[in-house]
């Protein structure tokens, strides 16, 4: 497994790997097995070592996106196949 790009402050968090984003810069993806506010696992994207700096994806936010529900903003298709995987394929998620 590689190492993180990114410092990443939440130890429950299991790094997946680092892949280069769609801007060309490295992006670490985390699997964290509960997102305190959903209590589900969550997908996390951290792009630079700054506390702010990534994004965070839900097994239930996918199904809202995949149920065309208009509040929720429209993912691009890397992150839409990095959820299948993780919540499909991964079994310690």
């Amino acid at each position: 497994m590689t190492r993180p790009a990114y410092t990443h402050d939440c130890d429950r968090c299991r790094h997946l790997g680092t892949f280069v984003g769609t801007r060309g810069a490295d992006v670490d993806a985390y699997v964290c097995p509960r997102v305190l506010s959903e209590r589900e696992p969550a997908l996390i994207l951290r792009t630079s070592s700054s506390g702010p700096d990534y994004a965070s994806y839900t097994p239930s936010w996918l199904a809202a996106i995949l149920e065309g529900e208009p509040q929720h903003k429209q993912p691009d298709l890397a992150v839409l196949a990095a959820l299948y995987v993780i919540w499909t394929l991964d079994p310690h998620h």
